[in-house]
């Protein structure tokens, strides 16, 4: 018995990890939240540069694998992405009851996003 039984599930794990060793923790307290946004906001040693600047400067090179963007990328589906640089992940897509035979009519350009309350 193999723990990877699929070439989608060796993927998975691949991208995984792959992003977890680039990101590194990114999870903050709400407890810790002000005090981590007032370091961002601190220049970096001698430079001009902030924390919160280099954040966005690396969010910005950051590229995406195209194995999460499965429905967005069907072909069917790119004239309803308003945007091609933001799609939705695959695995938190909303995903709308399919018509059958019309490829596609379960994709919609949204996200589930995780809250606080």
């Amino acid at each position: 018995n193999y723990i990877v039984q699929t070439e989608e599930q060796y993927i998975f794990i691949y991208e995984a990890m792959n992003e977890a060793i680039q990101s590194g923790q990114t999870e903050i307290s709400a407890r810790n939240l002000f005090t981590y946004l007032q370091r961002l906001l601190q220049p970096i040693d001698d430079s001009s540069l902030t924390d919160m600047e280099l954040e966005f400067k690396r969010l910005a090179n950051f590229k995406a694998q195209p194995s999460k963007f499965i429905s967005a990328n069907n072909p069917s589906n790119k004239f309803k992405n308003r945007l091609v640089n933001i799609l939705p992940y695959e695995n938190t897509r909303v995903c709308l009851s399919p018509i059958r035979g019309i490829d596609g009519s379960d994709y919609i350009n949204a996200s589930y996003i995780d809250t606080v309350r």
